[in-house]
């Protein structure tokens, strides 16, 4: 036998081993980018939900390396959550003041167009993610292919305004409001008598 044979032999089953390590943590790598896509897409009409948010955080785990597509999706998360911290902050009012229709109506505005940019954020986002997996899908099936009761949608509408009304409470932006309910009528007054009265 000569040198290469004796080689091989010691060397080969060493390398098919290593070779076989590596399909498995490539195998590996693409189960969890795959369950972290199907996550976000799973929960996208459920921003608030714990599922989204737990895959948002496995992003720069499951998207890690150097290849160009998932640098992009982690790139596209890093824009998502930078745009999280932005959600726009109403000045404090005054004490013992409200704010004015106009206010109200500039604030609705500013949140409006968060809004916004946190959808176009997620769709670019998704878009990205469903590339490294195969998966292409445009934006109206990305935005608007989810299925959420309404009850679930009302239940989260109600927790973000039940959690903006306890913030600008405790921050003193705003009173709490209280409306007295199933109190007595008060007594009525007695009619004075008039003078010509106590004549009869």
């Amino acid at each position: 036998m000569n040198v290469a044979t004796i080689i091989a032999i010691v060397l080969g089953p060493i390398l098919a081993v290593q070779v076989q390590k590596l399909i498995e943590r490539l195998r590996d790598k693409k189960q969890t980018q795959r369950s972290v896509f199907i996550g976000l897409m799973t929960f996208r009409a459920q921003r608030l939900s714990p599922e989204f948010v737990k895959a948002l955080n496995l992003i720069d785990l499951a998207f890690s390396g150097k290849r160009k597509t998932n640098r992009a999706v982690v790139a596209a998360w890093n824009k998502y959550r930078t745009e999280l911290t932005k959600f726009p902050e109403r000045p404090p009012c005054a004490p013992g003041t409200e704010y004015s229709q106009a206010e109200n109506t500039q604030y609705e505005a500013k949140c409006d167009e968060w809004v916004q940019r946190i959808d176009d954020l997620v769709v670019d986002l998704l878009q990205k993610m469903g590339k490294v997996l195969g998966h292409d899908f445009d934006v109206d099936i990305i935005k608007r292919g989810a299925y959420i009761p309404r009850y679930y949608a009302d239940r989260e509408t109600q927790q973000e305004i039940i959690m903006r009304g306890f913030t600008d409470i405790i921050l003193g932006r705003r009173g709490f409001p209280v409306t007295p309910y199933g109190l007595p009528d008060p007594a009525p007054k007695p009619v004075p008598k008039k003078e010509s009265d106590t004549l009869l």
